[in-house]
Protein backbone atom coordinates (compact mmCIF):
# COMPACT_ATOMS: atom_id res chain seq x y z
CA UNK A 1 0.00 0.00 0.00
CA UNK A 2 1.38 3.38 -1.00
CA UNK A 3 -0.29 6.62 0.12
CA UNK A 4 1.48 8.42 -2.73
CA UNK A 5 -0.20 6.45 -5.51
CA UNK A 6 -3.83 6.28 -6.60
CA UNK A 7 -5.81 3.30 -5.30
CA UNK A 8 -4.32 3.16 -1.80
CA UNK A 9 -7.75 3.23 -0.14
CA UNK A 10 -8.89 0.18 -2.12
CA UNK A 11 -5.73 -1.67 -1.15
CA UNK A 12 -6.22 -0.72 2.50
CA UNK A 13 -9.80 -2.07 2.47
CA UNK A 14 -8.62 -5.29 0.80
CA UNK A 15 -6.10 -5.68 3.61
CA UNK A 16 -8.76 -5.09 6.28
CA UNK A 17 -11.18 -7.48 4.56
CA UNK A 18 -8.55 -10.24 4.94
CA UNK A 19 -7.42 -9.14 8.42
CA UNK A 20 -10.58 -8.04 10.30
CA UNK A 21 -10.31 -5.50 13.10
CA UNK A 22 -10.21 -6.67 16.68
CA UNK A 23 -13.10 -4.63 18.06
CA UNK A 24 -13.27 -2.94 21.44
CA UNK A 25 -12.52 -5.47 24.16
CA UNK A 26 -15.25 -4.30 26.49
CA UNK A 27 -18.98 -4.91 26.18
CA UNK A 28 -21.04 -2.90 23.73
CA UNK A 29 -24.26 -1.39 25.10
CA UNK A 30 -26.74 -4.25 25.15
CA UNK A 31 -30.17 -2.70 24.56
CA UNK A 32 -30.84 -1.01 21.26
CA UNK A 33 -33.77 -0.83 18.85
CA UNK A 34 -32.62 -0.12 15.25
CA UNK A 35 -33.78 3.23 13.85
CA UNK A 36 -34.67 4.45 17.36
CA UNK A 37 -33.23 7.53 19.01
CA UNK A 38 -30.17 6.74 21.08
CA UNK A 39 -30.82 7.04 24.82
CA UNK A 40 -28.40 9.33 26.73
CA UNK A 41 -26.94 6.42 28.70
CA UNK A 42 -26.24 4.52 25.46
CA UNK A 43 -24.56 7.58 23.92
CA UNK A 44 -22.42 7.84 27.06
CA UNK A 45 -21.31 4.19 26.73
CA UNK A 46 -20.55 4.57 23.03
CA UNK A 47 -18.60 7.75 23.75
CA UNK A 48 -16.51 5.88 26.32
CA UNK A 49 -15.69 3.17 23.77
CA UNK A 50 -14.81 5.79 21.14
CA UNK A 51 -12.68 7.80 23.58
CA UNK A 52 -10.72 4.76 24.72
CA UNK A 53 -10.18 3.66 21.12
CA UNK A 54 -8.75 7.04 20.13
CA UNK A 55 -6.73 7.25 23.31
CA UNK A 56 -5.11 3.84 22.80
CA UNK A 57 -4.02 4.74 19.26
CA UNK A 58 -2.69 8.12 20.45
CA UNK A 59 -4.87 10.05 17.99
CA UNK A 60 -6.70 11.60 20.93
CA UNK A 61 -3.50 13.41 21.90
CA UNK A 62 -2.29 13.97 18.34
CA UNK A 63 0.45 11.42 18.96
CA UNK A 64 -0.19 8.27 16.86
CA UNK A 65 1.01 5.01 18.37
CA UNK A 66 2.03 2.17 16.10
CA UNK A 67 1.72 -1.03 18.11
CA UNK A 68 4.35 -3.73 17.67
CA UNK A 69 2.11 -6.50 16.22
CA UNK A 70 0.95 -4.17 13.45
CA UNK A 71 4.47 -2.97 12.68
CA UNK A 72 5.63 -6.58 12.32
CA UNK A 73 2.55 -7.66 10.37
CA UNK A 74 1.93 -6.74 6.69
CA UNK A 75 5.09 -7.12 4.57
CA UNK A 76 4.50 -3.78 2.85
CA UNK A 77 4.54 -1.96 6.17
CA UNK A 78 8.33 -2.06 6.52
CA UNK A 79 8.59 0.31 3.54
CA UNK A 80 6.56 3.04 5.26
CA UNK A 81 8.28 6.26 6.25
CA UNK A 82 7.30 7.97 9.49
CA UNK A 83 4.67 10.16 7.84
CA UNK A 84 3.10 7.13 6.15
CA UNK A 85 3.03 5.35 9.50
CA UNK A 86 1.20 8.30 11.01
CA UNK A 87 -1.29 8.36 8.12
CA UNK A 88 -1.85 4.63 8.55
CA UNK A 89 -2.54 4.93 12.29
CA UNK A 90 -5.03 7.71 11.60
CA UNK A 91 -6.83 5.72 8.87
CA UNK A 92 -6.90 2.65 11.13
CA UNK A 93 -8.37 4.68 13.99
CA UNK A 94 -10.93 6.36 11.74
CA UNK A 95 -12.24 3.08 10.32
CA UNK A 96 -12.13 1.25 13.66
CA UNK A 97 -14.09 4.07 15.34
CA UNK A 98 -16.88 4.13 12.74
CA UNK A 99 -16.90 0.32 12.43
CA UNK A 100 -17.51 -0.14 16.15
CA UNK A 101 -20.40 2.32 15.98
CA UNK A 102 -21.95 0.41 13.07
CA UNK A 103 -21.58 -2.96 14.81
CA UNK A 104 -23.90 -1.53 17.45
CA UNK A 105 -26.12 0.74 15.36
CA UNK A 106 -26.69 -1.78 12.54
CA UNK A 107 -26.29 -5.25 14.12
CA UNK A 108 -28.58 -6.76 11.47
CA UNK A 109 -25.73 -6.53 8.94
CA UNK A 110 -24.34 -9.57 10.69
CA UNK A 111 -20.77 -9.94 9.39
CA UNK A 112 -17.45 -8.12 9.44
CA UNK A 113 -17.59 -7.86 5.63
CA UNK A 114 -20.94 -6.05 5.79
CA UNK A 115 -19.87 -3.89 8.73
CA UNK A 116 -16.70 -2.81 6.90
CA UNK A 117 -18.71 -2.06 3.76
CA UNK A 118 -21.16 0.16 5.66
CA UNK A 119 -18.29 1.91 7.47
CA UNK A 120 -16.64 2.64 4.10
CA UNK A 121 -19.87 4.05 2.68
CA UNK A 122 -20.34 6.32 5.69
CA UNK A 123 -16.76 7.61 5.43
CA UNK A 124 -17.25 8.40 1.74
CA UNK A 125 -20.61 10.11 2.32
CA UNK A 126 -19.02 12.24 5.01
CA UNK A 127 -15.89 13.30 3.12
CA UNK A 128 -17.43 13.55 -0.36
CA UNK A 129 -20.53 15.33 1.01
CA UNK A 130 -22.85 13.40 -1.24
CA UNK A 131 -25.37 10.59 -1.15
CA UNK A 132 -24.32 7.19 -2.45
CA UNK A 133 -26.55 4.91 -4.50
CA UNK A 134 -28.69 2.75 -2.18
CA UNK A 135 -27.71 -0.41 -4.10
CA UNK A 136 -24.27 -0.25 -2.46
CA UNK A 137 -25.84 -0.54 1.00
CA UNK A 138 -26.79 -4.15 0.22
CA UNK A 139 -23.23 -5.22 -0.64
CA UNK A 140 -20.38 -6.57 1.44
CA UNK A 141 -16.86 -5.16 1.14
CA UNK A 142 -15.80 -7.71 -1.52
CA UNK A 143 -18.71 -6.77 -3.80
CA UNK A 144 -18.00 -3.07 -3.32
CA UNK A 145 -14.36 -3.47 -4.30
CA UNK A 146 -15.39 -5.24 -7.51
CA UNK A 147 -17.62 -2.33 -8.59
CA UNK A 148 -15.89 0.12 -10.96
CA UNK A 149 -18.43 2.77 -10.03
CA UNK A 150 -17.60 2.42 -6.34
CA UNK A 151 -13.85 2.34 -6.96
CA UNK A 152 -14.17 5.75 -8.63
CA UNK A 153 -15.77 7.04 -5.43
CA UNK A 154 -12.90 5.55 -3.41
CA UNK A 155 -10.34 7.40 -5.53
CA UNK A 156 -12.18 10.68 -4.98
CA UNK A 157 -12.36 9.99 -1.25
CA UNK A 158 -8.71 9.08 -0.76
CA UNK A 159 -7.51 12.52 -1.87
CA UNK A 160 -9.94 14.27 0.48
CA UNK A 161 -8.88 12.00 3.33
CA UNK A 162 -5.18 12.78 2.88
CA UNK A 163 -5.95 16.50 2.64
CA UNK A 164 -7.71 16.33 6.02
CA UNK A 165 -5.06 14.28 7.80
CA UNK A 166 -2.77 16.58 9.76
CA UNK A 167 -1.15 13.86 11.84
CA UNK A 168 2.65 13.77 11.85
CA UNK A 169 5.20 11.63 13.65
CA UNK A 170 8.27 13.91 13.63
CA UNK A 171 7.35 15.10 17.11
CA UNK A 172 9.11 18.11 18.50
CA UNK A 173 8.09 20.99 20.72
CA UNK A 174 6.10 22.70 17.96
CA UNK A 175 5.41 20.17 15.20
CA UNK A 176 3.37 17.95 17.55
CA UNK A 177 0.81 20.73 17.98
CA UNK A 178 -0.47 20.43 14.42
CA UNK A 179 -2.09 17.11 15.26
CA UNK A 180 -4.38 18.09 18.09
CA UNK A 181 -7.62 18.55 16.17
CA UNK A 182 -7.67 15.05 14.62
CA UNK A 183 -10.05 13.89 17.36
CA UNK A 184 -12.65 16.54 16.57
CA UNK A 185 -12.55 15.57 12.90
CA UNK A 186 -13.32 11.93 13.70
CA UNK A 187 -15.94 12.82 16.30
CA UNK A 188 -17.85 15.01 13.85
CA UNK A 189 -18.13 11.94 11.56
CA UNK A 190 -19.35 9.81 14.48
CA UNK A 191 -21.90 12.41 15.63
CA UNK A 192 -23.26 12.71 12.08
CA UNK A 193 -23.51 8.94 11.65
CA UNK A 194 -25.45 8.57 14.90
CA UNK A 195 -27.97 11.09 13.66
CA UNK A 196 -28.60 9.19 10.43
CA UNK A 197 -27.66 5.62 11.31
CA UNK A 198 -31.04 4.30 10.13
CA UNK A 199 -31.09 6.10 6.80
CA UNK A 200 -29.32 5.85 3.45
CA UNK A 201 -29.35 9.61 2.87
CA UNK A 202 -26.87 12.13 4.26
CA UNK A 203 -28.44 15.61 4.31
CA UNK A 204 -25.63 17.92 3.28
CA UNK A 205 -27.01 20.93 5.15
CA UNK A 206 -26.95 19.03 8.46
CA UNK A 207 -23.48 17.66 7.76
CA UNK A 208 -22.23 21.22 7.27
CA UNK A 209 -23.92 22.33 10.48
CA UNK A 210 -22.43 19.58 12.62
CA UNK A 211 -18.94 20.09 11.18
CA UNK A 212 -19.16 23.82 11.81
CA UNK A 213 -20.13 23.14 15.41
CA UNK A 214 -16.90 21.22 15.96
CA UNK A 215 -14.85 23.76 14.03
CA UNK A 216 -16.11 26.42 16.48
CA UNK A 217 -14.91 24.18 19.30
CA UNK A 218 -11.43 24.48 17.80
CA UNK A 219 -11.71 28.25 18.25
CA UNK A 220 -12.84 27.83 21.86
CA UNK A 221 -9.98 25.46 22.55
CA UNK A 222 -7.40 27.87 21.10
CA UNK A 223 -8.74 30.67 23.32
CA UNK A 224 -8.48 28.38 26.36
CA UNK A 225 -4.90 27.53 25.34
CA UNK A 226 -4.20 31.25 25.07
CA UNK A 227 -5.57 31.88 28.55
CA UNK A 228 -3.28 29.18 29.99
CA UNK A 229 -0.17 30.50 28.21
CA UNK A 230 -0.93 34.12 29.09
CA UNK A 231 -1.33 33.17 32.73
CA UNK A 232 2.05 31.42 32.95
CA UNK A 233 3.73 34.21 30.98
CA UNK A 234 2.36 36.90 33.29
CA UNK A 235 3.42 34.94 36.37
CA UNK A 236 6.98 34.67 35.05
CA UNK A 237 7.30 38.04 33.39
CA UNK A 238 10.81 39.43 33.67
CA UNK A 239 11.44 42.87 35.10
CA UNK A 240 13.12 44.15 31.94
CA UNK A 241 10.03 43.19 29.89
CA UNK A 242 7.87 45.23 32.29
CA UNK A 243 10.22 48.19 31.94
CA UNK A 244 10.34 48.07 28.14
CA UNK A 245 6.71 47.29 27.31
CA UNK A 246 4.80 48.38 30.41
CA UNK A 247 1.49 46.89 31.51
CA UNK A 248 -0.29 47.91 28.31
CA UNK A 249 2.34 46.47 26.06
CA UNK A 250 2.70 42.93 27.35
CA UNK A 251 3.63 40.29 24.82
CA UNK A 252 3.74 36.53 24.84
CA UNK A 253 7.22 35.01 24.55
CA UNK A 254 8.00 34.19 20.91
CA UNK A 255 7.91 30.45 21.49
CA UNK A 256 4.43 30.57 23.04
CA UNK A 257 3.19 32.92 20.34
CA UNK A 258 4.43 30.50 17.68
CA UNK A 259 2.76 27.66 19.53
CA UNK A 260 -0.64 29.37 19.39
CA UNK A 261 -0.19 30.31 15.73
CA UNK A 262 0.49 26.63 14.99
CA UNK A 263 -2.84 25.78 16.55
CA UNK A 264 -4.62 28.48 14.57
CA UNK A 265 -3.05 27.36 11.29
CA UNK A 266 -3.98 23.73 12.00
CA UNK A 267 -7.63 24.60 12.65
CA UNK A 268 -10.29 24.48 9.95
CA UNK A 269 -11.48 28.00 10.60
CA UNK A 270 -11.89 30.34 7.63
CA UNK A 271 -9.20 32.90 6.74
CA UNK A 272 -11.08 35.81 8.32
CA UNK A 273 -11.73 33.84 11.54
CA UNK A 274 -8.06 32.85 11.71
CA UNK A 275 -6.98 36.46 11.26
CA UNK A 276 -9.34 37.68 14.00
CA UNK A 277 -8.21 34.94 16.36
CA UNK A 278 -4.52 35.65 15.72
CA UNK A 279 -5.18 39.31 16.50
CA UNK A 280 -7.16 38.48 19.67
CA UNK A 281 -4.44 36.36 21.28
CA UNK A 282 -1.97 39.25 21.07
CA UNK A 283 -3.75 40.66 24.13
CA UNK A 284 -4.04 38.83 27.49
CA UNK A 285 -6.84 36.24 27.54
CA UNK A 286 -8.57 35.02 30.69
CA UNK A 287 -11.03 32.15 31.11
CA UNK A 288 -13.65 34.68 32.19
CA UNK A 289 -13.30 36.36 28.76
CA UNK A 290 -14.30 33.19 26.89
CA UNK A 291 -17.92 32.43 26.07
CA UNK A 292 -17.59 28.79 27.10
CA UNK A 293 -19.86 26.35 25.26
CA UNK A 294 -20.65 23.34 27.45
CA UNK A 295 -20.71 20.41 25.04
CA UNK A 296 -21.00 16.62 25.32
CA UNK A 297 -19.02 15.07 28.17
CA UNK A 298 -16.59 13.45 25.72
CA UNK A 299 -15.80 16.84 24.14
CA UNK A 300 -15.39 18.56 27.51
CA UNK A 301 -13.02 15.81 28.65
CA UNK A 302 -11.06 16.15 25.42
CA UNK A 303 -10.69 19.91 25.95
CA UNK A 304 -9.43 19.50 29.51
CA UNK A 305 -6.93 16.80 28.53
CA UNK A 306 -5.65 18.95 25.68
CA UNK A 307 -5.05 21.80 28.13
CA UNK A 308 -3.20 19.41 30.45
CA UNK A 309 -1.08 18.26 27.49
CA UNK A 310 -0.28 21.85 26.61
CA UNK A 311 0.77 22.54 30.19
CA UNK A 312 3.18 19.60 29.88
CA UNK A 313 4.57 20.87 26.59
CA UNK A 314 4.91 24.28 28.19
CA UNK A 315 6.86 22.43 30.91
CA UNK A 316 5.61 24.69 33.68
CA UNK A 317 4.20 22.42 36.40
CA UNK A 318 2.71 24.75 39.00
CA UNK A 319 -0.16 25.22 41.41
CA UNK A 320 -1.60 28.12 39.34
CA UNK A 321 -1.88 25.78 36.35
CA UNK A 322 -3.65 23.23 38.52
CA UNK A 323 -6.08 25.92 39.66
CA UNK A 324 -6.59 26.92 36.03
CA UNK A 325 -7.51 23.35 35.05
CA UNK A 326 -9.87 23.03 38.01
CA UNK A 327 -11.58 26.28 37.02
CA UNK A 328 -11.89 25.01 33.44
CA UNK A 329 -13.61 21.80 34.56
CA UNK A 330 -15.96 23.90 36.69
CA UNK A 331 -16.79 26.17 33.74
CA UNK A 332 -17.50 23.06 31.65
CA UNK A 333 -19.74 21.66 34.41
CA UNK A 334 -17.74 18.43 34.62
CA UNK A 335 -17.77 17.79 38.37
CA UNK A 336 -15.29 18.34 41.16
CA UNK A 337 -13.08 15.27 40.53
CA UNK A 338 -13.05 15.30 36.72
CA UNK A 339 -9.71 17.08 36.48
CA UNK A 340 -8.01 14.27 38.44
CA UNK A 341 -9.24 11.63 36.00
CA UNK A 342 -8.14 13.75 33.03
CA UNK A 343 -4.73 14.40 34.54
CA UNK A 344 -4.28 10.69 35.23
CA UNK A 345 -5.26 9.81 31.66
CA UNK A 346 -2.65 12.14 30.14
CA UNK A 347 0.11 11.21 32.57
CA UNK A 348 -0.42 7.46 32.17
CA UNK A 349 -0.34 7.62 28.36
CA UNK A 350 2.85 9.67 28.13
CA UNK A 351 4.69 7.79 30.86
CA UNK A 352 3.97 4.58 28.94
CA UNK A 353 5.12 6.02 25.60
CA UNK A 354 7.63 8.61 26.76
CA UNK A 355 10.43 7.20 24.62
CA UNK A 356 8.44 7.82 21.42
CA UNK A 357 7.99 11.58 21.77
CA UNK A 358 10.90 14.00 21.77
CA UNK A 359 9.00 16.82 23.44
CA UNK A 360 8.16 14.67 26.49
CA UNK A 361 11.58 13.23 27.34
CA UNK A 362 12.80 14.59 30.66
CA UNK A 363 9.69 16.77 30.97
CA UNK A 364 9.36 17.89 34.58
CA UNK A 365 5.64 18.57 34.25
CA UNK A 366 5.04 14.93 33.35
CA UNK A 367 6.91 13.65 36.39
CA UNK A 368 5.25 16.22 38.62
CA UNK A 369 1.86 14.92 37.48
CA UNK A 370 2.91 11.30 37.74
CA UNK A 371 4.19 11.60 41.30
CA UNK A 372 1.20 13.72 42.32
CA UNK A 373 -1.25 11.15 40.92
CA UNK A 374 0.65 8.22 42.46
CA UNK A 375 0.55 9.93 45.84
CA UNK A 376 -3.21 10.57 45.62
CA UNK A 377 -3.93 7.00 44.49
CA UNK A 378 -1.79 5.59 47.31
CA UNK A 379 -3.67 7.62 49.91
CA UNK A 380 -7.03 6.55 48.43
CA UNK A 381 -6.04 2.85 48.40
CA UNK A 382 -4.62 2.98 51.93
CA UNK A 383 -7.80 4.59 53.29
CA UNK A 384 -9.93 1.92 51.61
CA UNK A 385 -7.58 -1.02 52.18
CA UNK A 386 -9.98 -2.99 54.39
CA UNK A 387 -12.85 -2.59 51.93
CA UNK A 388 -10.66 -3.65 49.00
CA UNK A 389 -9.39 -6.70 50.92
CA UNK A 390 -12.95 -7.69 51.77
CA UNK A 391 -13.90 -7.52 48.07
CA UNK A 392 -10.82 -9.57 47.10
CA UNK A 393 -11.58 -12.28 49.68
CA UNK A 394 -15.16 -12.52 48.40
CA UNK A 395 -13.81 -13.11 44.89
CA UNK A 396 -12.58 -16.62 45.67
CA UNK A 397 -10.52 -17.32 42.56
CA UNK A 398 -8.79 -13.92 42.67
CA UNK A 399 -7.72 -14.47 46.27
CA UNK A 400 -6.33 -17.89 45.33
CA UNK A 401 -4.44 -16.46 42.36
CA UNK A 402 -2.91 -13.66 44.46
CA UNK A 403 -1.86 -16.12 47.12
CA UNK A 404 -0.33 -18.36 44.45
CA UNK A 405 1.64 -15.39 43.07
CA UNK A 406 3.50 -15.10 46.37
CA UNK A 407 4.85 -18.61 45.93
CA UNK A 408 5.12 -19.34 42.20
CA UNK A 409 4.91 -17.71 38.75
CA UNK A 410 1.45 -17.18 37.28
CA UNK A 411 0.29 -18.31 33.87
CA UNK A 412 -0.57 -15.67 31.25
CA UNK A 413 -4.26 -16.35 31.81
CA UNK A 414 -3.91 -15.94 35.59
CA UNK A 415 -2.01 -12.66 35.21
CA UNK A 416 -4.70 -11.21 32.93
CA UNK A 417 -7.46 -12.46 35.23
CA UNK A 418 -5.82 -10.89 38.30
CA UNK A 419 -5.25 -7.55 36.53
CA UNK A 420 -8.84 -7.41 35.31
CA UNK A 421 -10.37 -8.41 38.65
CA UNK A 422 -8.21 -6.04 40.72
CA UNK A 423 -9.15 -3.07 38.53
CA UNK A 424 -12.80 -4.15 38.54
CA UNK A 425 -12.81 -4.23 42.34
CA UNK A 426 -11.02 -0.86 42.52
CA UNK A 427 -13.82 0.66 40.43
CA UNK A 428 -16.31 -0.20 43.16
CA UNK A 429 -14.56 2.19 45.57
CA UNK A 430 -15.44 5.81 44.63
CA UNK A 431 -12.22 7.29 46.00
CA UNK A 432 -10.16 4.90 43.84
CA UNK A 433 -12.48 4.61 40.85
CA UNK A 434 -11.69 8.09 39.54
CA UNK A 435 -8.16 6.90 38.78
CA UNK A 436 -9.19 3.65 37.04
CA UNK A 437 -8.23 4.43 33.47
CA UNK A 438 -8.50 1.85 30.67
CA UNK A 439 -4.93 0.64 31.15
CA UNK A 440 -5.11 1.04 34.93
CA UNK A 441 -1.33 1.05 35.31
CA UNK A 442 -1.12 3.51 38.21
CA UNK A 443 -3.91 1.92 40.25
CA UNK A 444 -2.59 -1.60 39.65
CA UNK A 445 0.92 -0.62 40.75
CA UNK A 446 -0.41 0.93 43.96
CA UNK A 447 -2.67 -2.04 44.72
CA UNK A 448 0.26 -4.46 44.40
CA UNK A 449 2.35 -2.25 46.69
CA UNK A 450 -0.23 -1.52 49.39
CA UNK A 451 -2.22 -4.77 49.62
CA UNK A 452 -0.78 -7.47 51.91
CA UNK A 453 0.49 -9.82 49.22
CA UNK A 454 4.18 -10.40 48.67
CA UNK A 455 3.83 -10.31 44.89
CA UNK A 456 7.01 -10.13 42.85
CA UNK A 457 6.80 -7.50 40.07
CA UNK A 458 7.61 -10.08 37.37
CA UNK A 459 4.53 -12.03 38.37
CA UNK A 460 2.48 -9.38 36.63
CA UNK A 461 4.91 -8.47 33.85
CA UNK A 462 3.75 -8.76 30.25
Amino acid sequence: MNFHSSGWLKRYLQYRAKEPFVLWGGELPSIFIPNAELAPEVVHELDDILYNTLRQSGVLFGCPILDKPLAEGPPWFKYFGRQDQANFVYIETLFLAILQEIVFLAPHLGSQERFLARATIRVLQFYLRQDIDSKFFEMDIHNLLESLEFIKLLKQGEKLLLDRIKIQTNFSFLSSLRNNFAFLDIYSLIAWDRKFHGKFSSPIHYLSEIEYEYILLQKQLILVFSALLWQTSQLQEHAFVQRIFGKKGKRLPKQKDRMLRNYINASRLGKIEKYKLAHRIQEPVNLSDINMAVSENIINKYMVEQVILLSMIDNEASEPQERFIKELTWRLEMGAEAWETCEGSVAEFFVKYEDRFDFIRGNRSLYYMQSHIYERVTIAVQKNRDRLMNEIEQTGRLYSVLMKATQAPLTTEEKQFARTQLLSIAKTVPAVAIFCLPAGGVVLAVLLKVLPFNILPDSFAD
